[in-house]
């Protein structure tokens, strides 16, 4: 009996995945590949981090667990549940990935503390660009940290098919220390180059994954309404609407075509690390 109870134990502990609740935990998480964000480049030029941050990332079939304990001073931490993409200055922390490794662009994925969550494109000349993916986030406030764990779809990015995948990733936080804003890399960042994720060192491996083609058709509808006071009374002017349609479709695994009709400017997002200004 003991010859068949060993081998079964040991199968379950090289299976175990990372339980999506919110919570990192060594136990989950012993599989995983292991990073940090040691660098502090804002306000400090690439000086030691004000706090220390690790960074987990483990791959289960076709999703792509990260998981971040970001240690902290609890009291100063700013975050509450927002829209996404609307962030503003709370804490958080993200990972942008270059799944092409030729430095053309880097998707952005992020949360703060509560789980709430942005995203965005970043260009080789260090300017921001819109992009959407639909992936999960789960947040845990702790005595001394905040947890944060991301279940990202590896098929809803775009690569090159292969069985071997090797990505280069950049891991950034902000957050607060003494009421100032400041800002953390997993690197060393030359600020006289606009490329930020061609000088990052980590790589996350990949193995077996397949891309899936996107089809996704964003209708919008905006309607308001605005008023003023005379002589005692509130006056309502006429409703105001607006419509428009953004739409994105995957033609192959290298190229992408996208269409904006009447585009809703409020989503244009503030990056999470201004790269192209520090």
């Amino acid at each position: 009996m003991l010859r068949i109870l060993i081998p079964l134990c040991s199968f379950f502990v090289i299976a175990q995945q990372p339980v999506f609740d919110g919570v990192v935990s060594d136990e989950e998480w012993q599989e995983a590949q292991q990073f940090s964000i040691p660098y502090e480049i804002e306000p400090s030029d690439n000086g030691p981090a004000h706090y220390k941050t690790e960074v987990f990332v483990h791959q289960v079939g076709n999703d792509l667990f990260v998981g971040f304990i970001a240690f902290a001073n609890m009291n100063e931490l700013r975050s509450s549940i927002r829209s996404r993409d609307q962030i503003g200055g709370d804490d958080n922390v993200a990972i942008g990935i270059d799944t092409y490794g030729d430095g053309r662009n880097m998707i952005v994925l992020g949360s703060n503390p509560d789980g709430s969550q942005f995203d965005l494109k970043i260009l080789p000349n260090g300017n921001n660009d819109e992009y959407n993916l639909f992936y999960e986030t789960k947040a845990s406030k702790h005595d001394d940290a905040y947890h944060v764990e991301f279940k990202i779809p590896i098929s809803g990015l775009q690569f090159t098919p292969a069985e071997t995948l090797e990505w280069a990733v950049v891991f950034g936080r902000s957050g607060y220390a003494n009421n100032t804003r400041i800002q953390m890399i997993n690197f060393a960042y030359d600020r006289s180059n606009p490329c930020v994720v061609c000088q990052t060192p980590d790589r996350i491996t990949l193995h077996n994954v397949t891309s899936n083609k996107r089809i996704n058709l964003l209708p919008y509808v905006f309607l308001r309404q605005a008023g003023y006071r005379e002589n005692g009374h509130f006056q309502q002017q006429k409703p105001k609407g607006t419509i428009g349609l953004s739409g994105l479709f995957d033609l192959s695994s290298n190229t992408t075509l996208e269409l904006k009709l009447n585009p809703d400017f409020s989503q244009i997002e503030e990056h999470f690390l201004k790269f192209a200004s520090v």
